[in-house]
């Protein structure tokens, strides 16, 4: 088993001090997955105010692995010129 930490950025930086033990590379990024997922979810209106998401991985030295990311972004609406 290998020790995953999980920071969590989204507007505020939340520091995983204590991390997650998972069986590989694979099993950290499915979790990161689901973390994203579960933030959405559970933030949802915060999400639109910031309009950023990140979770990012690190091994146990706190060497970061990958980051998952997402964003939001309003854009103007235009009307698309019709053909005819």
């Amino acid at each position: 088993m290998q020790r995953f930490l999980f920071h969590i950025t989204d507007g505020d930086i939340y520091q995983d001090d204590e991390g997650t033990e998972l069986t590989d590379l694979d099993a950290a990024r499915v979790e990161a997955v689901k973390i994203m997922s579960q933030a959405l979810k559970a933030e949802a209106r915060t999400f639109w105010q910031t309009g950023q998401l990140e979770v990012t991985v690190a091994d146990d030295r706190n060497l970061t692995l990958f980051c998952l990311r997402t964003w939001a972004v309003d854009a103007t609406a235009t009307a698309r010129p019709r053909r005819g």
